[in-house]
């Protein structure tokens, strides 16, 4: 009789440890990427991708802008140093 009580405890412990890892393994099957969620996070990359380029553009443009003022800015005082000369 003992063995058979020890037998159904050793029985009872293995279905509760493969509960336990199967439950596990469930938790984690939640935690993986499906291909939707991978999908919006690439398009959600892609958007910024684009919204950079779209910064960096208009980066550049204020750059040329600048640059354009300082050159101006250069000639006007060009000029005026040559105005006060005479």
């Amino acid at each position: 009789i003992y063995q058979l009580v020890n037998a159904c405890k050793e029985k009872d412990d293995i279905i509760d440890d493969v509960t336990h890892r199967f439950h596990d393994v469930e938790r984690r099957l939640l935690d993986v990427p499906t291909d939707q969620s991978i999908e919006n996070l690439n398009s959600l990359i892609n958007e910024m991708r684009k919204e950079i380029n779209d910064k960096n553009d208009c980066i550049n443009q204020l750059e040329k802008a600048k640059s354009d003022a300082q050159w101006y800015l250069g000639e006007h005082q060009h000029w005026l140093q040559d105005a006060n000369a005479r």
